[in-house]
């Protein structure tokens, strides 16, 4: 089994962070609450503001939601392989991920593979290269039309 060399989490505004291991609603949901709290709009600032004060079970749902439709989970693994695993099947990645993979042009050996939640595949095994070619942009963000 592979294990990861590095992780960030994405969210459809281009907001990149670093981190050690991604947060689930079983793992650090504190840490979801405050990076939602930071990074979402107003009514998930009050969610989080509701959750913090009444544990509310509304309010845990509302702010894993936001959490899964706009966030997207990146690893590189040492294996080479670098999976990005969105939540939201409604929103079209392709400009997201190429401009975090030019950021981080270092990841260039690796290849991409995109999934959703589910374990449905966009993209599998495709190189570096190929994703980052605007001419290939048509074709990479066609699949999630697809939906």
């Amino acid at each position: 089994m592979s294990s990861f060399s590095e992780a960030w989490l994405l969210d459809k505004m281009g907001n990149c962070i670093e981190v050690y291991a991604h947060p689930s609603e079983y793992f650090e949901f504190e840490s979801i609450v405050d990076l939602v709290s930071r990074y979402g709009d107003e009514s998930d600032k009050n969610n989080c503001g509701e959750w913090k004060s009444t544990k509310s079970e509304t309010a845990k749902a509302a702010i894993l939601y936001s959490y899964y439709q706009n966030w997207c989970r990146v690893r590189l693994w040492k294996d080479d392989k670098l999976t990005f695993i969105i939540g939201s099947t409604d929103y079209i990645w392709y400009k997201t991920i190429v401009d975090f993979l030019l950021t981080h042009s270092y990841v260039s050996y690796a290849s991409i593979t995109v999934s959703d939640l589910s374990g449905r595949i966009y993209w599998d095994d495709v190189s570096y290269s190929y994703c980052i070619d605007l001419s290939n942009e048509e074709i990479l963000s066609s699949v999630f039309k697809d939906i």
